[in-house]
């Protein structure tokens, strides 16, 4: 009789946007660790709204949260902070403002004018969302870490950059690499280490949104390839050369012929 054996299921491969899914499906699901009871299925509700594309069950959402939870503690606690802080802020600074417009000018026509623009300026401004802290910090670590990897490295050695999706994703990731590529760019000296930042901010990039990196380009013998207008101003001087060495042994022969 055959014993039954239980299929082996295959590892599943997270990217770092897929962490930085399920980080934003947590927090959106516990309200800023506020509130965990029951937290597991509200988890899944929210990653099959934010991941449709990329099913997993409760347990694996568990398990893998739990992992990049463990790895990055602290980065995390500083993203909790500021989605704690994120309905306060506002509201105190709104408040601030009306109360000293209210000491200044005691309540005149003006300045009720000018707290109306102020609730309507509140309630439609854009608030930098916390999770934005956490994808940069990221990505700046991938960028350095590539930065250390081809430093030195001859370009024609670097692998060829995969040809990236354009979509949603990709202009935010894009988007924020930009912002810390800037900041490395104003410290550059050189063309050639400009094109590195460029480079690495590129495969940054490509690391980030999945895509897959090639290897180094291992040095060969294979010499490239010649213009043929090359080829043949390069045999014109062989034969040149030639009629050079055969007229000036003739001048330096002692017994040259008379003619």
């Amino acid at each position: 009789m055959t014993p039954f054996l239980t299929p082996v299921r295959a590892r599943v491969r997270w990217t770092g946007n897929d962490n930085l899914d399920l980080i934003r499906a947590y927090y959106r699901a516990t309200n800023g660790e506020q509130n965990k009871t029951g937290y597991r299925i509200r988890l899944y509700e929210q990653w099959i709204s934010l991941r449709p594309d990329f099913s997993r069950e409760s347990q694996q959402l568990a398990d893998q949260l739990r992992s990049v939870l463990r790895r990055k503690r602290l980065v995390l606690d500083r993203l909790k902070q500021a989605v704690l802080a994120e309905s306060q802020e506002p509201e105190q600074e709104q408040n601030d403002n009306l109360n000293e417009i209210s000491e200044t000018t005691h309540n005149t026509p003006q300045s009720r004018e000018r707290a109306s623009l102020i609730r309507r300026q509140s309630r439609h401004s854009v608030i930098p969302h916390p999770e934005e802290n956490i994808v940069t910090e990221e990505i700046g670590r991938i960028f350095e870490k590539y930065l250390m990897k081809y430093s030195g490295v001859d370009f024609l050695s670097r692998p060829r950059l995969p040809k990236i999706k354009y979509n949603n994703q990709t202009k935010s990731t894009v988007a924020i690499m930009n912002r810390t590529l800037s900041q490395y760019l104003l410290q550059s000296l050189s063309l050639q280490n400009t094109c590195n930042l460029i480079y690495c901010a590129a495969v940054a990039v490509s690391h980030v949104t999945g895509l897959r990196i090639g290897e180094m380009v291992q040095s060969s013998n294979h010499k490239p390839q010649i213009p043929p207008w090359k080829r043949r101003l390069e045999n014109k001087i062989k034969d040149i050369r030639v009629t050079i060495r055969v007229l000036h042994t003739y001048l330096t022969n002692d017994n040259k012929i008379n003619k």
